[in-house]
């Protein structure tokens, strides 16, 4: 897949997380760009999972799958 089909993560992005009972969480989405509030509602609505809570956030460390 090209780059352009899945843009490179950076201090830009922010990702919309969803928050399990057990406190599990999944990545709902992510923007390369600051998005609007009704933008992150509308993926939360959408979310088929019983998420009890959202996080939007942004990195603060960012590191490749080879360095590990």
């Amino acid at each position: 897949m090209s780059n352009s089909e899945h843009p490179a993560i950076d201090y830009k992005t922010h990702i919309l997380i969803g928050v399990r009972a057990n406190g599990a969480m999944s990545v709902i989405y992510h923007w390369q760009r600051v998005p609007r509030q009704s933008e992150v509602e509308e993926k939360a609505a959408a979310a088929r999972e019983p998420f009890t809570t959202f996080i939007l956030c942004t990195p603060t460390s960012i590191m490749t799958g080879d360095a590990l």
